[in-house]
């Protein structure tokens, strides 16, 4: 990304890493830390024109999480009513969360960048969300 004079890491990251829940202390630790990796990376690579955005997708029905969502007694059914609540209107899918709004609006080059440490809504009625990184880095 130096050689091309510029690019874009996304991460994908996690409520949790902001705020985590009882149950999932490794895992809100480790989206923490990707977190703070995101912020230190976009502050050492802004020079280069690299930026760095930690993208949190927001509730997925991975394997994973159905797994844990059954060990603490919910079914299908209470995960599909809960999703109702969910700006799609349902839980997101792998398939979903594959090629998010959010990935191009981070990917694609701007001229200007959102305040730093903001998250904001990717598109219009996605339940996508960024938090977008912005460092001003004084000319030489």
């Amino acid at each position: 990304m130096r050689e091309a004079k510029g690019g874009s890491i996304v991460n994908m990251g996690s409520i949790n890493g902001i705020q985590g829940l009882p149950n999932l202390v490794a895992y809100a630790a480790a989206k923490g830390g990707l977190l703070s990796m995101t912020r230190t990376l976009a502050g050492a690579l802004a020079s280069d024109r690299i930026r760095v955005n930690y993208i949190i997708p927001g509730w997925i029905a991975t394997e994973g999480e159905l797994k844990i969502q059954k060990g603490e007694g919910r079914g299908i059914e209470d995960l599909e009513k809960a999703g109702e609540r969910l700006p799609l209107g349902r839980m997101q899918t792998v398939e979903d969360a594959a090629t998010p709004p959010s990935i191009y609006s981070a990917t694609n080059p701007h001229k200007s960048l959102p305040p730093s440490s903001t998250s904001t809504p990717a598109a219009p009625c996605s339940p996508f969300k960024t938090i977008c990184i912005r460092v001003v880095v004084p000319s030489k």
